[in-house]
């Protein structure tokens, strides 16, 4: 490997001064950089706090009256209370995740706000552990103040949600694909798969690369929770979820605000915004229809051909080396396809998209260098982080326009995200393609050979 560091004083720096100085140095340096993080943090966080607004401010609603309510209630009622919950829409789950939950259901409900809110912290620092665990040390306080300024993923947290769980899940099944293990890849992706179906699409993903070890593993997980639901719940109130939670809301989307798909953008344009807390399956209309069908088409089309024409080209599980930089790539590809094409999408399910900011920002994933893809992923960045609200004005024809334009910004950040990722897809970048990484301001270039 050739090193060529990007700014001569850095270098002359670090080639003059001895071993146990540049120490001192990094370290001084990289415990400024906390202290910034900690002194970002109160302020920061008490901002967020004050201006995300989950559910028409109902903090916890997700959890409280989704997970662990639906947990107490099978513990003392059975499968037989699953059908009400499936009917208000306060548990979407397959049916075994009721089950899975009944541990946290035994206690009380202010001490199972706290166990699932350490669970939510804890499963955070893991994320940012496992993703600059092979990057500069300076790194890590970045990711950080990303994951601190992220308002999809403050309103996860307030809203109780278990979208940071899958976050974790699938960076850790990055870290295994690192080690060819594919089966144990699949393992997880398949878990992030039954909490947030949507992640299904990188079934289809995999079996492309005919990476048929994480195929195996993640249809062990799926099968394996339909059928252990089957086994617990019955037959008839494991059809019954599917037809309620699944089929329900395919192609029906809901106008609320923090429902941020294509789907709710489309059918926003012709509700009010009176919608904004609608959280109800609509039928697009034909107009609509017609817009998403030519979105979608366009967007499934964009990825099919960027995959297709980077067949072969590099080699991944299948082979005994490490995934590349485009093996990273189309990863995140198909991630961020998942976050804005799902029906519902939820603005929750943007934090996820912490996953390729990271990537790219810590050097692992490649894109192209100029300076309209640093452009689109700053916007998308900048798009994606800002705190989640409903935004009530005093006019109602701002609001209106707001409603049908500001409200789904997220969905922009996402789409302008694609269009970065797809761009350096569609530019065949090969193995000897030279990684970009930062390291503490400078510019840091990899030449693998």
């Amino acid at each position: 490997m050739t090193f060529v560091l990007g700014q001569k004083n850095l270098k002359e720096s670090l080639e003059t001064q001895a071993p146990l100085g540049r120490l001192h140095a990094i370290s001084r340096s990289n415990l400024v950089y906390w202290l910034i993080v900690a002194l970002i943090a109160v302020p920061v966080g008490l901002t967020y706090w004050h201006h995300t607004d989950p559910m028409g401010a109902a903090r916890y609603f997700d959890f409280e009256k989704c997970y662990y309510a639906t947990a107490k209630s099978v513990l003392s009622g059975g499968a037989s209370v699953l059908e009400s919950h499936f009917n208000d829409g306060t548990f979407m789950n397959v049916p075994i995740m009721a089950w899975v939950l009944t541990p946290i259901a035994h206690l009380n409900r202010i001490h199972a706000d706290l166990a699932f809110a350490a669970i939510s912290v804890v499963t955070i620092f893991a994320t940012i552990f496992l993703l600059t665990r092979n990057s500069s040390s300076l790194t890590a306080p970045g990711l950080c103040l990303m994951f601190l300024l992220n308002g999809p993923l403050w309103y996860s947290l307030l809203l109780g949600n278990s979208t940071q769980i899958v976050l974790l899940c699938l960076v850790a099944a990055l870290a295994l694909w690192r080690r060819q293990d594919g089966y144990a890849v699949g393992l997880l992706i398949g878990v992030a798969a039954v909490i947030k179906p949507m992640i299904i699409l990188f079934g289809i993903y995999f079996a492309f690369k005919k990476q048929w070890t994480v195929v195996l593993g993640g249809a062990t997980v799926i099968v394996g929770a339909l059928l252990g639901s089957v086994a617990i719940a019955g037959l008839d109130v494991t059809i019954y979820w599917y037809q309620h939670t699944l089929a329900d809301f395919a192609g029906k989307p809901m106008p609320a605000f923090n429902v941020q798909s294509i789907e709710a953008f489309i059918l926003r344009l012709s509700e009010g915004p009176e919608s904004a807390t609608n959280w109800n399956p609509h039928v697009l209309p034909v107009w609509g229809k017609i817009i998403r069908d030519f979105v979608f088409a366009s967007l499934f089309g964009l990825v099919a051909y960027g995959l297709w024409i980077g067949r072969g080209r590099l080699q991944g599980l299948s082979s005994r080396q490490p995934p590349s930089s485009r093996d990273y790539l189309e990863f995140c590809l198909v991630l961020t396809l998942c976050v804005v094409t799902s029906t519902v999408s939820w603005t929750h399910y943007y934090l996820l998209l912490l996953l390729p900011y990271s990537l790219y920002f810590t050097g692992v994933m490649h894109l192209k260098e100029d300076r309209l893809t640093q452009f689109l992923i700053w916007t998308s960045l900048i798009f994606c982080s800002l705190p989640v609200h409903e935004h009530i004005f005093a006019s109602r024809d701002v609001e209106a326009v707001f409603f049908k334009s500001f409200q789904s910004i997220w969905l922009f950040g996402g789409l302008l995200l694609f269009w970065a990722l797809m761009r350096s897809v569609l530019s065949a970048t090969s193995p000897n393609t030279i990684i970009s990484t930062r390291v503490s301001g400078a510019r840091l270039q990899r030449k693998v050979s």
